[in-house]
Formats: C-alpha cells, structure tokens, sequence
C-alpha cells in the first residue's frame, strides 16, 4: 500500500495523505465499494481493484449474495502523518520504501536488532512468543460475526447433522456448532476450523489459513448476571461469572478460582470481552483489564499444537437464562504467513532496521517480498492517523 501526499497544506508536526491500495484494510483503505448486505443488512467494504467484474458480493456475515450495483464507492480514506520520534511495535507508519523509493504505510512488528520469526500465525521475537495486550488485539483483530445483523432465517448458512445445528461460513467449512442439549446454555461450539478469511478481498483465490485466536464482545444488561464458559475437548477451562448484585467477578481458570471487585452500574449495558489471543487469556469490563492468564507454559509444545489445528476443538458458550445478552460479536486475530500463503516459518535475522507487514496480509507486499526487508529508521515519515481535516 502506498500513499499520496497532499504537500502545501502539511504543518510544522504532521503532513495529510490519500491511502492508495488495499494491504492495511481494515485499518486503512484506498478506494473501496461500501455493501450493505440486502438480507441481513451487515454493512462492509470491499477493495474496488479486486472487485473487478464480480457482479456479486458475498456477504461475510451472513453468506447471503448482494448485488454489486447496490454497492456505493467510495473515496480513499484520510490520513495524517505524524512526526514522532519514538515508535513502537504495532505502530503504523509511513515510510520510503528504499526497494522502490515510494511513500508506503505498514505496521511494524520488528524493532531494530530483533530476530523476527512468523510461525503458524504466530510472532516471535528473538526467539519468544508475542502475547498481544488488549489495545493491540484491538489494533489488528477482524470481525466475524455481529449478532445484530441477522439472517431473517436465524441462520449462518445452517445445515443439520445428528449433534445438533452446525453454521457454515459461505467457503463451505464449520465455523460454529450450536447445540441444544442443555436448556440453561447458549452454546456456540467452535470446532477449531475459523479461516483467515477477509471480505474486504472478494476475488482473491488462495490457500486459507486456520486461525484458532477468537474473541468475543458482549453487550449484557447492566442488572443481570451473565457467565462465559469455555471447554476444551469438553474439559471446563474457564468460567467467567458477573454477579452484579453483589458487586464481583468469578473466574475459574484450569482449576484455579479467583474473584475480583467490580463497580456496580446501575443501569445500562456493560460490555464484557473475553479473549484467547497468542496463547492468553483476557476478561475485561467496560474497557478496564479484569484478569488475564497466560496458558502458555512450554512454548515449543504450544507452537507444535499450532500444526495439528484440528488435534481438539473449543466449546464457548454463554448463559442464556435471562436473554439479557442484547449483541455478541466475534473476533478473529491476524493471521500471520510468508509470502507464500503457506503456514510455514519465515524467519528475519536481527539487523538495523524495521520489519514491517500489511495488515490485509493476502494483498500486501511487505517485508516478506522485498529484497531490501527492513525499513532504515531515517526512511521512516511518522505515525499514520486517520484524519477529516483536508
């Protein structure tokens, strides 16, 4: 992805830019078509450059077709580069790319002097795995599925087998089980089969890849109780529990009980988030960290399950009692992969230099395809931000 300068109206700390191309969606996108799916009214974008002469959109919420004359296009997004002088990892930045000499933006995920590794969708630095924290799950994570768009039908491209309902994403591949057997849980069972799939790229054919990260977003009523559990191989994990009455949190995690304080609300929602990113836990309320829990205790043992994504699958599931559950959304986390779409291991010796990838890594051309694959610091423009003030 590169990005146009708007030079003449940059100011002593920033300089304002047009996105050109789709590698930093959803974060930052060039012209795109805006879809609000006709069956379940799920509004998403797509690339205009990959469109191409598709007559139809697939709709990544719900599967459902909408034609692509009810699409509108629209502009690049605007952004501002802000000159900083520290920079982290996950920041996005504009840059020269010295491959080409172009004005480019990624994200950084490796500093100067960091061994960077890509293994079966997860980061390495110098030899340790990165443990995202919740601002930077954020930054990176995809959407899968928003409950407040709805198939009239109730469906995500159902089909019935003997275990009960299993949902099927439009690639034809299990996404979610929903079963029934027990009449106080609402059970959404992830069988370990969620793809790097991405709407934004509707004509894109390539290999995908299984993601086992996910989390989920809950907008409950603020006076009810809730609880979240999740099972592996139908061994109970975890077990979140919010008891505002008497103002706590209970969580259960492998055996383990702890219980946390919590400020009681009145009325209202409160939005509670569970997550299982890079091998951690994260439970959090109203936008304040909880309890988090790393599950990781051999890291090699951990990265060799990531080869056998199938070996177990998760049961997520959510009490239903009360229907105080008003919106749940799915998360996935990036997938990351070498050039080659493969889920093998890329590796970048430490040297000077910035390690940089695409956020819509299926159309970016980063780090991993130039020859020159780290990014000198004085190349480096700013900080990129969205912005509506040219």
């Amino acid at each position: 992805m590169t990005i146009v300068l708007i030079l003449g109206c940059q100011s002593k700390h920033s300089v304002p830019g047009l996105i050109v191309g789709p590698s930093m969606a959803p974060s930052f996108v060039g012209t795109h078509f805006e879809v609000e799916c006709h069956v379940c009214k799920f509004p998403f974008r797509v690339d205009s450059d990959q469109a191409g002469s598709i007559p139809n959109f697939v709709c990544p919420n719900c599967g459902e077709l909408t034609s692509k004359s009810e699409a509108v296009q629209k502009s690049a997004d605007r952004v501002e580069i802000v000159h900083s002088k520290t920079l982290s990892r996950f920041d996005v930045i504009a840059f020269t790319n010295p491959s080409d000499e172009r004005v480019a933006i990624k994200r950084i995920i490796g500093l100067d002097n960091q061994a960077v590794e890509l293994v079966h969708g997860e980061l390495l630095i110098d030899g340790r795995l990165i443990q995202k924290d919740i601002v930077d799950q954020k930054k990176v994570r995809h959407l899968v599925h928003d409950s407040k768009f709805r198939h009239p039908e109730l469906r995500w491209q159902k089909t019935v087998d003997q275990d009960g309902a299993t949902w099927r994403t439009f690639y034809n591949k299990p996404c979610f089980r929903m079963t029934s057997n027990e009449s106080k849980w609402m059970a959404d069972r992830w069988t370990s089969v969620m793809f790097d799939y991405f709407g934004f790229n509707q004509n894109v054919g390539r290999k995908l890849n299984t993601v086992r990260d996910i989390a989920f977003e809950f907008r409950v009523d603020s006076s009810d109780e809730f609880r979240f559990q999740c099972l592996e191989s139908e061994k109970l994990i975890l077990d979140v529990e919010l008891l505002p009455n008497v103002g706590r949190l209970n969580w259960y995690f492998n055996g383990n009980s702890n219980q946390f304080r919590i400020h009681p609300k009145k009325q209202g929602w409160r939005v509670i988030e569970v997550s299982n990113f890079d091998g951690q836990w994260w439970v959090v309320l109203d936008g304040d960290t909880v309890a988090k829990k790393s599950v990781v205790t051999d890291q090699a043992s951990y990265l060799n399950r990531l080869e056998k994504p199938d070996s177990s699958h998760f049961t997520y599931r959510i009490s239903d009692n009360q229907k105080s559950t008003e919106r749940i959304k799915v998360y996935r986390d990036v997938y990351y992969f070498d050039s080659e779409s493969s889920n093998g291991h890329s590796a970048f010796p430490a040297s000077k230099g910035l390690i940089v990838l695409g956020d819509n890594l299926p159309l970016s051309s980063d780090s991993r395809t130039w020859t020159q694959n780290r990014i000198p610091r004085q190349n480096v423009l700013g900080i990129v931000r969205k912005s509506d003030s040219f």
